[in-house]
């Protein structure tokens, strides 16, 4: 008896572990699709982060060249920003000389006028004649 006993758990633990599972064959083979879908996933978001770790490097590089290229055209600036000082500075320098000349002419013609002027008041009306030839006036 207690042979059979023995006999007859054995037999039935045995085919309660044969014939029944912790999951159902229906929900493993879903469990296994759900993750070959995974892993498919997680391949192309492996693949999506490679490309945008190259992105975020091409960015970085052109970020950096672009800082350079600022820097040498605020060099250029400033430079030509001096350039451009002492080309106004010379400016106002040759503007003065002129004006200078231009105010000495002016007072050279305003003298020869006045001593023209002075020599002419000397002479009486009858005495100087006014003519044209060749279309400029002779004295």
């Amino acid at each position: 008896m207690k042979r059979t006993f023995y006999y007859l758990a054995f037999v039935s633990l045995f085919l309660s572990i044969t014939f029944s599972s912790c999951v159902s064959s229906k929900k493993f083979r879903a469990s296994e699709a759900r993750v070959s879908q995974l892993q498919v996933d997680s391949a192309n978001v492996q693949t999506k982060l490679h490309e945008c770790d190259k992105n975020v490097k091409d960015l970085n590089d052109q970020k950096t060249s672009l800082l350079n290229e600022n820097s040498l055209v605020l060099n250029d600036l400033k430079s030509l920003s001096a350039e451009s000082k002492m080309t106004i500075a010379d400016q106002a320098r040759r503007l003065k000389s002129l004006q200078d000349m231009i105010q000495a002419q002016k007072n050279v013609m305003s003298k020869l006028k006045n001593s023209i002027a002075d020599a002419l008041m000397n002479y009486k009306s009858d005495e100087l004649s006014v003519y044209t030839k060749d279309g400029n006036g002779r004295v």
